[in-house]
């Protein structure tokens, strides 16, 4: 049962951040994005992964994993796109 509920929080916890994605790369606008938070995730995540990594834990390598590649698309993405929110 605690390894289903691994699976299941990995899973749920990890396609929470896809809609942020997909309405930034379908609107190419990140007005109402905060790219402070998006560092924070990001730079939360690679402590998490590694915590992860040393306690041997393959659902949450997985759900850190994509998080952090999500969390590094979405400030590219800010980036690329900064300029065009504010006109």
């Amino acid at each position: 049962m605690i390894f289903v509920t691994g699976w299941v929080a990995t899973i749920l916890l990890t396609i929470c951040a896809i809609p942020q994605l997909c309405k930034i790369l379908k609107t190419k606008n990140v007005r109402d994005v905060s790219v402070k938070m998006w560092w924070a995730y990001f730079i939360g995540h690679l402590f998490a992964i590694t915590y992860a990594y040393l306690i041997q834990q393959p659902p949450l390598l997985i759900k850190y994993g994509v998080n952090i590649i999500i969390s590094i698309i979405i400030i590219i993405f800010y980036y690329k796109y900064v300029d065009n929110s504010h006109s």
